[in-house]
């Protein structure tokens, strides 16, 4: 969360269907989820562009 704006944070994930609008909100749901999520990995589905 330190990387969110507290003043202007809002958040959507459409592959979950999450929407926040208020930096204390997704805080909420971020302190409640991401711990019981255990150690994650994200991959590229497609890379777009040249070799640089």
């Amino acid at each position: 969360m330190q990387f969110f704006g507290r003043k202007l944070a809002s958040y959507s994930d459409s592959t979950l269907g999450w929407r926040t609008s208020s930096w204390e909100k997704q805080n909420k749901v971020l302190s409640q989820y991401m711990p019981k999520w255990g150690e994650g990995r994200s991959h590229p589905l497609r890379i777009l562009g040249g070799p640089n």
